[in-house]
């Protein structure tokens, strides 16, 4: 399989070249930051909220197969409908021929990073079904016809004027850029939707087997209006959301809000039973929830199973100084930052990032952030690994470790190797002409080697051969 590398300095390169985009993932980035800094004093027993947290996601995912078959038995207890989707394509598939069958045409959606981890909307549009996303920084993209650039801030790589700009193209009609117009624009026209949509589509923040509760965690509360108003619900939920007990959400959301928005609470939490029952008049008359796999059964029981405890707060992107040059859309993929370097090359749908995992400098800060402590470092290296094992490094890269390692295994030739770079270092022009390091020193002005190495200051010292 051919490595993507290229692919992703390309796209990074044309990122780090626009100043606009430049200005707005420091602007977006370097404020949720501080709002999880100014939080944070307030959050008492916060490590032992992590550490209770990666304990009770590990013992979910241990268990996760009788998590989900208690999950399946309530929510069909109730009237629901579950379908088990062992890829993207059942499951767009069954979307498809559920809305054939109820012959809808037009439907609303939450955020939800699932549904374009399957590629919901497109599958939809070329079945003559057309999905309209209720979330603000959805909606924006949606139009623009992007795809999100960050896990909770879809379109923060937008500027007012960029949005003014596509709404007034899409509306035929000179719209100012100012934020309270532009909200009010979308609003009007997305109350209208949720009136008239037969189909509310959403994904869910966590699922509870021991009740078959769905939860959504909202800040502009479209999540209840999906849910609530059209009168067929299709839920899509990736299968390692499951949590056991209804008691498990407050660390779980004591967890996710913070480190998401710096806030304590979400706007909106969302518990939801759907269908509704014989005696409520309002609500979903029909409900299917999708539990998708896509890929994760293969992570379940790995070295890389720890990637599944995530929360997709988005905190280790914010943090994490790849992503704050390269935004979202220079990974190529759903996933992005941390989480997505190490998601992305595993799921089943999305085997052409091979160079994903090399996108980090390996420095750690997503792991200090991230609520229940996946070992960030530890899951790229391993990646990294398993593509050389594979036979998927580049083929240079792979020659000049293994001229490296050849070098430096035997004491005389790593005598000879600092000799050789300290002789013919001022003709590389400050490593700029050297291949492996030319892009990292285009940058960067690179200590020239000392005059004399260690190791001949040692022998001088000691009197000890150098052989």
């Amino acid at each position: 399989m051919a490595n993507r590398i290229p692919d992703l300095l390309l796209r990074s390169e044309r990122a780090i070249s626009d100043s606009q985009l430049q200005r707005a993932i420091d602007f977006a980035t370097s404020r949720l930051r501080d709002h999880r800094a100014k939080i944070m004093p307030r959050m008492k027993g916060w490590e032992e909220m992590r550490e209770q947290a990666r304990e009770l996601r590990l013992h979910t995912l241990a268990h996760l197969d009788e998590y989900l078959e208690a999950l399946e038995r309530k929510v069909m207890q109730r009237g629901g409908h579950v379908f088990w989707a062992r890829d993207a394509g059942e499951a767009t598939q069954y979307i498809i021929e559920l809305a054939s069958r109820r012959r809808v045409r037009d439907l609303v959606k939450t955020k939800s990073m699932v549904t374009e981890e399957i590629g919901l909307n497109k599958s939809l549009e070329q079945n003559g079904i057309h999905p309209v996303e209720t979330d603000l920084g959805e909606y924006i993209v949606q139009l623009a016809g992007e795809t999100p650039s960050h896990l909770i801030a879809p379109a923060f790589h937008k500027s007012k004027e960029q949005v003014a700009e596509i709404f007034s193209r899409h509306f035929g009609t000179s719209i100012p850029a100012e934020v309270k117009t532009i909200m009010g624009v979308a609003r009007k026209e997305l109350r209208g939707k949720f009136l008239a949509a037969p189909m509310g589509i959403t994904g869910a923040n966590f699922a509870v087997a021991e009740t078959g509760t769905l939860v959504l965690v909202t800040n502009e509360g479209n999540g209840r209006l999906t849910s609530f108003l059209p009168p067929i619900l299709v839920s899509i939920l990736g299968m390692e959301k499951v949590v056991p007990r209804l008691a498990d959400l407050e660390l779980l959301l004591n967890l996710l809000v913070p480190s998401a928005t710096g806030q304590r609470l979400t706007t909106y939490v969302s518990l939801l039973s759907p269908p509704r029952g014989p005696h409520e008049t309002r609500g979903p008359q029909e409900f299917h929830l999708i539990i998708l796999d896509n890929g994760r059964s293969s992570i379940l029981g790995g070295p890389f199973a720890d990637i599944l405890t995530c929360l997709r707060c988005g905190a280790c992107l914010n943090v994490c100084p790849v992503y704050q040059k390269i935004g979202g859309h220079s990974y190529g993929a759903t996933y992005t930052g941390p989480m997505g370097a190490v998601l992305s090359p595993l799921l089943s749908e999305l085997k052409n990032h091979d160079s994903l995992p090399h996108a980090s400098t390996l420095c750690g800060a997503c792991a200090e952030v991230c609520p229940v402590k996946i070992p960030f470092p530890d899951l790229l290296i391993g990646l990294r690994q398993s593509q050389v094992r594979q036979g998927k490094a580049p083929f240079g890269q792979s020659l000049v470790f293994s001229l490296w390692s050849w070098l430096w295994s035997h004491s005389r030739r790593y005598a000879f190797s600092a000799r050789l770079a300290r002789a013919f270092w001022p003709l590389l022009g400050n490593g700029r002409k050297f291949p492996v390091v030319s892009g990292w020193a285009s940058g960067r002005d690179l200590p020239p080697p000392a005059p004399r190495t260690f190791r001949d200051l040692w022998h001088e010292r000691n009197g000890r051969s150098r052989g």
